[in-house]
């Protein structure tokens, strides 16, 4: 979806307790738009705004962190990458800063099963990277 002549991208994954949306904004050029879809109040617009964003932007990047308190976050990725393999990207953070608990780690047993994950998601011919630097560099690369 060409967002006034602007690459747009769904920003999805972990929700809770996480900045990793504003600092991933900071890293991209002018000329792309993002969609949090984080609110403080779900609702029935706020959901099929997300549902909008999910079918219609041109990427949308999945980040998951050790403070993710659900998996359905990594279902999706893997559902997408299957169905749109085109349009997705991935990565997980191995740290994390929780306002409530300080810094968060994924013990070796998640993070051996995040690279499997990661795995599965590249073979359906999505974009993985191991940073938000990464996934940065390469939608500022892209064009419309």
């Amino acid at each position: 979806m060409v967002l006034n002549g602007k690459i747009t991208v769904g920003l999805f994954g972990t929700c809770e307790n996480t900045n990793w949306r504003e600092e991933f904004i900071k890293l991209l050029n002018d000329d792309i738009e993002t969609f949090n879809p984080v609110v403080n109040n779900w609702n029935e617009e706020a959901k099929r705004n997300e549902e909008y964003h999910r079918k219609n932007d041109d990427y949308i990047l999945f980040v998951i962190t050790p403070n993710m308190t659900g998996v359905y976050s990594i279902a999706e990725a893997v559902d997408m990458s299957n169905k749109r393999p085109d349009r997705v990207l991935f990565l997980y953070t191995k740290v994390d800063y929780n306002i409530d608990k300080g810094v968060t780690k994924f013990t070796d047993k998640q993070i051996n099963s995040l690279e499997e994950v990661k795995k599965l998601i590249k073979n359906n011919g999505s974009k993985v990277f191991d940073s938000l630097e990464e996934a940065s560099q390469f939608i500022n690369s892209k064009k419309k």
